[in-house]
């Protein structure tokens, strides 16, 4: 299974199971005064996006769908936003690198980025493919 499909943004997640944006995005942080209740490993943010596992929408809403397991797959996918912050590239260059501009063709593979809801979701293993490994810290 591709690792972009193992993880969403709360807007594709609402949508896949049918709650309310709102619900979701407090159900990942502490709000009016309960916890989170996701788990830290199912759930983080990416710039200003919100990133949830399957697995851990799967425990907290149930199962959608027949597709199960995962591991900490939010590790290694980020938002085009976060993307350009850790390569040091602008974001616009990112997003082209999404969605190809003029007349050429995305850099990304299928498997390495794709739009959830607005927000381009990106491996990090295409960004090293595309763009060469992280700037240093």
């Amino acid at each position: 299974m591709n690792v972009l499909d193992e993880v969403m943004t709360v807007s594709e997640a609402a949508r896949r199971w049918d709650k309310d944006v709102r619900t979701i995005r407090q159900a990942c942080t502490y709000y009016k005064g309960n916890p989170p209740r996701f788990a830290s490993d199912e759930v983080r943010q990416s710039g200003r996006t919100w990133l949830i596992t399957l697995e851990g929408m799967e425990r907290v809403y149930g199962v959608p769908t027949a597709k199960t397991k995962s591991v900490n797959v939010l590790d290694g996918v980020m938002t085009v936003a976060e993307a350009a912050e850790r390569w040091g590239k602008a974001s616009i260059t990112v997003r082209q690198a999404c969605t190809g501009y003029k007349k050429a063709p995305p850099r990304f593979r299928e498997d390495e980025a794709r739009r959830s809801g607005t927000t381009w979701l990106i491996t990090v293993a295409g960004m090293i493919r595309v763009f060469g490994s992280e700037k240093a810290k």
